[in-house]
């Protein structure tokens, strides 16, 4: 994290990250400052959206305890920018691949917090019946919860609405 800092200020305008998208007619391309802008912006927004009670009571009675986002996003530009982000906010990446089909069994055993997704088609139905560890009880299950990545963008001056 300290080495992209350093280069965001050492030479903001260099390229730091280039993609090539075959659907797309242009390279998506971003420099170290604006991938710096766009991970705090995920960063920011990722905060915001996760219960309260995540940093609350469960770290209060376990310091220790990590949080962990799970990612079903394929490759392209989000993926980095996203890794970035998880590292600013101090979180734990659980990357997942939507194809799996041990899908469900990988977020039953990891258990994140959240799922960040890039299309809602991407994600199998079951995705709305995996459980997250219950805060109170352990016969008491809440979903868990799932945001799209382009709502963590939302207010980032670049945009990534052509990946």
């Amino acid at each position: 994290l300290s080495l992209i800092e350093t280069q965001v200020q050492k030479e903001p305008n260099r390229i730091a990250l280039s993609f090539y998208d075959p659907s797309s007619t242009k390279d998506s391309i971003y420099t170290f400052k604006e991938l710096w802008n766009l991970a705090q912006t995920f960063s920011n927004n990722l905060l915001s959206k996760l219960e309260p009670a995540v940093f609350s009571s469960e770290l209060e009675d376990d310091p220790e305890r990590i949080v962990k986002i799970g990612i079903l996003v394929d490759e392209g530009p989000y993926l980095p920018i996203l890794e970035l982000s998880l590292l600013m906010s101090r979180l734990v990446l659980v990357p997942l691949e939507p194809t799996d089909p041990r899908l469900h069994l990988l977020i039953n055993e990891a258990r994140p917090s959240l799922l960040i997704i890039k299309d809602k088609e991407e994600v199998p139905t079951l995705c709305n019946h995996f459980y997250q560890p219950p805060s109170q009880s352990k016969t008491q299950f809440s979903p868990i919860p799932i945001i799209k990545v382009n709502t963590l963008s939302a207010t980032s001056t670049k945009s990534l609405e052509h990946v």
